[in-house]
């Protein structure tokens, strides 16, 4: 099964975090990359530059035309900082992997839907 896990935080904790917090934090993502690759198969991943950056395009009245905003789609404390997409054997492998993650990330893990490109 293909998993998609997103990684929410406050963006503050990495900003605000020491050189030495923030290399424990790598080194963190480094033990996850290396217990996935053993133990399931890596499909990607990747950090994402800070909510600030981002780009929201919400549908308008039916006119197939979207409303342009800057910012995150939630103003919370907490944003998505970044993703990774695993496959593994079942929901209970991916929940063992992610706690070789910093603790400070609150996790979501979602299975991927797969269709099949003849059709349903």
């Amino acid at each position: 099964m293909k998993y998609l896990l997103l990684m929410y935080g406050d963006e503050s904790v990495w900003e605000e975090g020491t050189p030495e917090e923030q290399q424990a934090w790598l080194a963190a993502h480094d033990r996850f990359d290396a217990a996935v690759r053993q133990r399931a198969r890596m499909l990607g991943g990747e950090a994402l530059a800070g909510s600030a950056t981002s780009t929201m395009l919400a549908p308008q009245d039916g006119g197939g035309r979207r409303e342009v905003t800057e910012g995150p789609f939630a103003e919370t404390v907490e944003q998505l900082g970044g993703y990774y997409v695993v496959e593994a054997a079942d929901l209970d492998l991916m929940i063992e992997l992610c706690h070789e993650l910093p603790d400070y990330y609150r996790l979501e893990i979602r299975p991927i839907v797969e269709f099949d490109p003849e059709g349903p």
